[in-house]
């Protein structure tokens, strides 16, 4: 039997959920898309399809997003992971 190869309703809400989250958080950081794209090594259009949930973010760009978007001399590592996996409160 094939399998379709369109994604499962679940998959595309969940994408939608985790762009939010981190388009939050790079806001939340004080961050334009333009900066986190560069350092992803993304176009920034990119970026605005993973925020929206369009589009996939790979696992190697989702391990580099921590340490991208937080200044260094201000948040600490360990509160750039907590920021990018809970929504800070709006």
């Amino acid at each position: 039997m094939k399998q379709s190869t369109r994604p499962a309703h679940g998959d595309s809400n969940a994408r939608r959920r985790l762009g939010e989250k981190l388009r939050q958080a790079r806001e939340y950081l004080g961050l334009s898309q333009d900066e986190v794209a560069r350092h992803l090594r993304v176009p920034r259009t990119a970026l605005t399809n993973i925020e929206s949930g369009q589009r996939r973010i790979d696992a190697l760009e989702l391990k580099s997003l921590p340490t991208s978007t937080a200044k260094p001399s201000v948040i600490s590592p360990e509160t750039k992971t907590r920021v990018l996996l809970r929504c800070p409160p709006t």
